[in-house]
């Protein structure tokens, strides 16, 4: 029967814990579809930036997104703003300074159990 001592597994181990964690990062970052492969985000409507540059936000765990929509669409989140809300979007690319902006095609806003 072979020995086998720390130092020679614990390369092994930290490799398997390497992948296991890159796995979890990745799969917690993506967005979501639903199920007629719309893409959304949940997360909390804020306004970013000062006056008279203020933009509508999406914060998601630790993540800022932009929201680029129509003047309809942006009359109903601002005056939901702290509400958590399900943003359904078409694209997505990054501005200048590298933040993530979402074309947003309909929002939906969450109330109860589902705003979490």
């Amino acid at each position: 029967m072979q020995k086998y001592s720390l130092s020679s597994l614990l390369p092994i181990y930290l490799l398997q814990l390497f992948f296991i964690s890159s796995i979890i990062l990745l799969s917690g970052c993506s967005s979501s579809k639903d199920t007629d492969g719309t893409s959304f985000v949940t997360g909390q409507i804020q306004m970013v930036s000062n006056e008279p540059f203020a933009k509508l936000g999406l914060v998601n765990d630790a993540t800022l997104y932009l929201l680029d929509c129509s003047k309809e669409m942006d009359e109903i989140l601002y005056n939901n703003q702290g509400k958590f809300a399900k943003i359904y979007y078409s694209s997505v690319n990054k501005n200048d300074e590298g933040i993530k902006v979402l074309k947003v095609v309909n929002a939906e806003i969450l109330t109860g159990r589902d705003s979490k």
